[in-house]
């Protein structure tokens, strides 16, 4: 008797690596997260669909939160100590991101 167990479920991972999918625009930037980092830099509405931020984000601040979640989860400082890219800043996009949730939430995700 085999006994299959899918651990997928409730792994996060896969989210992660969605944020992490090349966008139309990717090409232009080092790499994708060069590009997330820019994005949430200029912190517009305008590039909230390559961020993956949708209209239930900004009526329901517990999505955004895990949205938000997700990307400290790639950004955080502590989990880049590593990282090859030396050239981003994780502690300056750890509060772009804190910023542009904020503009996400109209002040109510801090």
């Amino acid at each position: 008797m085999e006994i299959l167990i899918d651990l997928t479920e409730n792994d996060n991972t896969g989210k992660k690596n969605e944020l992490l999918t090349k966008h139309q625009y990717t090409h232009y930037f080092s790499s994708r997260l060069h590009e997330i980092a820019f994005l949430l830099k200029i912190n517009n509405p305008k590039f909230d669909k390559e961020l993956d931020i949708k209209p239930i984000h900004k009526i329901n601040p517990k999505k955004a939160l895990d949205l938000k979640k997700r990307y400290l989860n790639i950004f955080h400082p502590d989990k880049n100590i590593d990282n090859k890219i030396s050239d981003l800043n994780f502690d300056e996009i750890c509060m772009d991101i804190e910023r542009t949730f904020f503009r996400v939430t109209s002040g109510k995700l801090k």
